[in-house]
């Protein structure tokens, strides 16, 4: 198998003959310019953003929507507007396509987008006080970002991926029960199209998400990244991933914490037995809706980044081993770290990506 036939098995479940790895580049990715800038702007949607230091990600600090009270005045910016570039076709012009997968991306899709319009505080708050107005609000992004897809689809893209937080280090920011009611009826509607045409859906979340896991493969994501290691159980979110079929081993300690340098494994053991606690229903949850929950998702990272920074190569190749026992069997899993950060010691790097070639193997 090539590269890319081979990270289409795993992502499909069909017999991969290695773990695919997040040094093959195999994607291709691009944007339509006027959706994202890294630098201090207003965006179509009226959005205020800072840049601090340069080259990180601007932050939203001017939110065009404080309340719901006044959605009947706010414009919604039109997905036909975003421009495809003369740049951005030369570089779509010189793909190999045997080789490669283009992805056509979208920076802030639902959830982020919505808060950076309100400001979160105020968006969080009008779920409950403004239920019926956040449905609405909650559409209309949606109907934005499906028209963004759309066009991406004209293009005769490969699949679609976007930006997605959902978590924090311990938990969702809202409730399972409220991403539910407000937040997946509209991913079914964003995604509806992509899914009719058989492409990859790629979701980026950080944190701990995998109390919706089972639901995002129920709707038929394709790939979740970046399974943040120490926010989430390996064994639930994997479990969920596939369906409710895997039966790997069922202990929820995380024993490559042992491998993390000494300083940081104390408070990784202390912040997993935390989330645990707040997350153990969600293996019964996703049973009592095993009968609309029928999707396989590859999962996507969970090298942890700490211990590529701050441990040694033999840290990195214990945390490889570690992770790979749990998201390897069965496939659908793609190893590269669970984020990306600079200043990570090139023999660490070198150390994943050897380990994962030897331990990688099916």
């Amino acid at each position: 198998m090539t590269p890319k036939e081979n990270y289409l098995a795993a992502i499909r479940f069909r017999g991969p003959e290695y773990v695919p790895m997040g040094n093959e580049g195999i994607l291709h990715a691009f944007q339509f310019a006027g959706n994202f800038r890294c630098e201090t702007w207003t965006d179509g949607w009226g959005v205020h953003w800072e840049q601090g230091l340069a080259g990180t990600v601007p932050f939203p600090k001017g939110n065009p929507l404080p309340s719901l009270d006044r959605l009947a005045d706010y414009r919604f910016p039109d997905p036909g507007a975003l421009e495809y570039t003369s740049e951005i076709q030369a570089g779509l012009a010189v793909v190999d396509r045997g080789e490669k997968l283009i992805i056509g991306n979208l920076t802030y899709l639902l959830f982020e987008r919505a808060w950076a319009i309100m400001g979160m505080e105020n968006f969080l708050m009008a779920l409950v006080t403004h239920p019926a107005e956040a449905h609405a609000f909650l559409h209309g992004i949606a109907g934005y970002a499906r028209g963004v897809f759309e066009r991406y689809l004209e293009l005769g893209v490969d699949g679609v991926g976007f930006s997605e937080d959902l978590g924090t280090q311990r938990a969702l920011m809202i409730s399972p029960d409220m991403f539910r009611e407000f937040i997946l009826p509209e991913y079914r509607f964003i995604f509806e199209n992509v899914l009719r045409a058989g492409k990859i859906i790629n979701f980026h979340s950080c944190g701990c998400v995998q109390d919706i896991a089972a639901d995002l493969a129920g709707i038929g994501v394709t790939i979740l990244n970046p399974i943040q290691h120490r926010a989430n159980d390996l064994h639930t979110i994997k479990q969920a991933a596939m369906g409710g079929a895997f039966r790997g081993n069922a202990s929820h300690d995380n024993p490559s914490n042992a491998h993390m340098p000494k300083a940081h494994a104390q408070a990784a053991r202390g912040n997993s037995q935390h989330a645990q606690a707040a997350r153990g229903n969600a293996a019964h949850a996703h049973e009592a809706r095993g009968t609309e929950l029928r999707g396989r998702m590859a999962l996507q990272g969970a090298i942890d980044t700490a211990v590529l920074a701050m441990g040694t190569p033999a840290d990195v190749r214990a945390e490889v081993e570690s992770v790979m026992a749990v998201l390897k069997p069965g496939g659908g899993y793609i190893c590269q770290p669970d984020q990306g950060i600079p200043g990570i010691p090139p023999e660490n790097t070198e150390a994943l990506w050897e380990a994962a070639r030897d331990l990688g193997r099916y």
